[in-house]
C-alpha cells in the first residue's frame, strides 16, 4: 500500500526511494548537481546494478521535505501530481494509525526493505529503525 522503505541521510526512513519518474527531484535545479551513477551491490549475490539517478542518502530529510510525489504510471500527468510530499516510516505509520481510529480497527503494515546490505555498508541500517518505529507504534514485532 505505501511502499518501501529507504533510509534518508541518518536520522529518518522514507516510504519511497528518490526517482525521477515518483517526484520532482529531476524538476528542482538546486538538486541537479546530486544525478550521479552508482554501482548498487547488495553483497546478497544476486542484486547488483549500475544506476543513474538521485539517491536518498545524498539528501537529508529537510531536503525531501520540498520535493513532491508523482503519479507513477503518469509521471507529470496525474491529478494530484505535486499535492503530496514524502512521508517517513513513523508519519506514514501515523496515517495509518489515525485511519484505523476513524475505520473502528487496527490496519496493518507490511513493509519491505530494499538493499538492506548496501544502506548498512553505507552506515545507513534500516532494520533496527523500522523495527523500533513498529514497536513505537503497537505493531508486535
Amino acid at each position: 500500500m505505501f511502499g518501501f522503505a529507504f533510509p534518508c541521510c541518518h536520522a529518518h526512513i522514507l516510504v519511497e526511494l528518490l526517482r525521477s519518474r515518483t517526484s520532482n527531484v529531476g524538476s528542482i535545479g538546486k538538486f541537479a548537481n546530486r544525478k550521479k551513477t552508482k554501482h548498487i551491490d547488495d553483497g546478497d549475490g544476486c542484486t547488483y546494478a549500475t544506476v543513474t539517478g538521485f539517491f536518498s542518502e545524498d539528501f537529508t530529510w529537510a531536503e525531501v521535505a520540498e520535493l513532491r510525489l508523482h503519479n507513477v504510471k503518469r509521471p507529470g500527468k496525474g491529478p494530484l501530481d505535486g499535492m503530496f510530499p514524502f512521508l517517513t516510516f513513523d508519519q506514514m505509520l501515523d496515517y495509518v494509525d489515525e485511519l484505523s481510529l476513524t475505520l473502528g480497527w487496527k490496519l496493518g503494515v507490511y513493509p519491505e526493505t530494499k538493499l538492506a546490505n548496501y544502506f548498512r555498508n553505507l552506515g545507513l541500517p534500516l532494520e533496527e529503525k523500522v523495527v523500533a518505529a513498529l514497536a513505537s507504534h503497537g505493531y508486535c514485532v
